[in-house]
């Protein structure tokens, strides 16, 4: 299923049952911030358009593609860089302009950029939002499972381990782990391991991780990383850059089922 496909299936369901959530193939961060909801979802209202005509949809969500999306990003608006993936994105104070003059609230307020210190952690979440798209693109191309397993369970032990541990070790203290921001990112951290570990009901397990990783680097990205970033001084920062071992990401290409 092609972006296109993804954004018409995507749309098309009631806004309560995709709140919070991400078409696949988009990064689930950027998203957030990009909030296409504003024009495509405007577009689905109009009482022209058919919405029990699959070509229609998706011949109107093509040509919505072509006037407002360049790649992952809308073509108007104020440009920032998403801190996961490197895109450039608008902010949502420049998409609210073009709608109207309510004044935006917490939920909605600019994210802080990034400090370039934290961003080869932030690059690692990308990679995991990656290992959570490539996970339901195995569901959905009906990929034996084991294989779908076998990939998780090195993506775990070289990647994500060592990131978990460098967050609690050296990232966390600056806070400190009584701070209730932190106790609950160590209590996912754990609850993610023990998914990871599961062999009783794969699927089951395997299905959970794309869910609660994703949700996870978002609580991290926006809330967590944001006032840590606050707190820290740029000694600490500082130091936190050089203990990250930021080398070129490696994939494993043994078995490529999301392709």
């Amino acid at each position: 299923m092609d972006l296109i496909e993804n954004l018409v299936h995507f749309f098309k369901k009631p806004k309560e049952e995709t709140e919070g959530k991400t078409p696949e193939g988009t990064c689930p961060v950027c998203w957030g911030y990009q909030e296409y909801d504003a024009k495509i979802r405007q577009m689905f209202k109009d009482k022209q358009i058919d919405v029990n005509n699959h070509r229609d949809r998706y011949m109107k969500v093509q040509k919505f593609m072509v006037e407002h999306i360049d790649g992952i990003r809308l073509k108007q608006g104020k440009i920032k860089e998403c801190p996961t993936c490197g895109h450039h994105i608008p902010t949502k104070k420049d998409l609210m302009s073009e709608q109207s003059e309510k004044p935006m609230n917490m939920e909605t307020k600019e994210p802080i950029r990034r400090n370039k210190n934290l961003q080869p952690l932030s690059r690692d979440h990308h990679h995991s939002l990656l290992l959570c798209w490539k996970i339901r693109t195995g569901f959905s191309k009906g990929v034996e499972v084991q294989r779908i397993k076998r990939y998780a369970d090195w993506f775990f032990e070289h990647h994500i381990r060592p990131h978990f541990e460098m967050e609690e070790k050296h990232l966390f203290p600056i806070l400190g782990n009584t701070n209730e921001l932190v106790k609950k990112a160590i209590a996912e951290h754990r609850r993610l391991g023990r998914l990871f570990r599961d062999t009783d009901d794969i699927p089951k397990s395997l299905s959970l991780i794309e869910e609660e990783l994703e949700k996870h680097i978002r609580f991290e990205e926006r809330v967590l990383f944001n006032e840590i970033q606050k707190a820290a001084t740029e000694e600490q920062l500082r130091t936190i850059s050089k203990l990250h071992t930021d080398e070129k990401f490696r994939d494993n290409t043994d078995d490529e089922f999301w392709k």
